[in-house]
């Protein structure tokens, strides 16, 4: 699980950084000018940022799915919606980067503004659906964690800011601000330091089950630890 988050982690950082196309607003002449200058970086950005996180967010998904099933028990409600809802994301993730492949390849062969800009709003309005999903995502690995204590209290409550923050982000392509703006930055932030944090503590802590002979279900084990923590202070 480790692994397949903080993966996830590092290659949306990297997609960041490899391009920086101009927003949907962008005088149409200046978007045309841009793809046809960057479209190799513009569609290996599509690919990490989008197609491969997409994918990672579902390995992650999965593993978080297996963790917290076998502490959940019986009931598995919870832990089949944290699937699900990854299993969505990973899908709008893997459509928002084939937009962008066939805005480059077309802005290259044919200039057709109209075409272009349908397909750079579809693009945008993919947020509207996948970030409320993507919080439910976080709910649900929130919510179970928190009735199995398999995560510390502050990172679930980190995950609850999280959705909050998800879902007012989702509303920035229907009702445009500069506060909208800025919770769809600081959700993205957000959902990095989440997802890198719940990887290192469900890896640290799925390493102390392994130590116990993996009988001890995950809750067990981070009651073990925090005692442990608390005798060391």
């Amino acid at each position: 699980m480790a692994i397949s988050g903080l993966l996830f982690v590092a290659a949306w950082i990297v997609g960041l950084l490899v391009a920086s196309p101009p927003a949907v607003t962008t005088p149409m002449a200046n978007l045309i000018a841009y793809y046809e200058a960057h479209r190799a970086m513009v569609m290996l950005q599509a690919y990490l940022a989008n197609g491969l996180t997409g994918i990672l967010l579902m390995m992650f998904a999965a593993a978080l799915h297996s963790a917290l099933r076998r502490a959940e028990g019986a009931s598995s409600t919870l832990s089949n919606l944290l699937l699900v809802a990854g299993a969505v994301v990973t899908s709008l993730s893997c459509l928002e980067a084939l937009f962008v492949q066939v805005v480059a390849n077309h802005i290259a062969a044919t200039h057709d503004a109209a075409v272009i800009l349908s397909l750079l709003e579809l693009n945008a309005e993919i947020d509207t659906f996948k970030l409320p999903i993507l919080g439910i995502l976080i709910a649900a690995a929130s919510w179970l964690s928190w009735r199995v204590q398999a995560l510390p209290a502050w990172l679930v409550w980190v995950g609850v800011v999280e959705v909050l923050l998800l879902v007012v982000a989702s509303g920035n392509t229907l009702f445009p601000g500069q506060v909208l703006t800025i919770a769809l930055y600081v959700s993205g932030v957000g959902l990095l330091v989440w997802a890198a944090a719940v990887s290192v503590v469900m890896g640290w802590r799925g390493r102390a089950v392994r130590a116990g002979g993996g009988r001890a279900p995950l809750s067990r084990a981070v009651t073990d630890t925090s005692s442990s923590d608390a005798q060391g202070r």
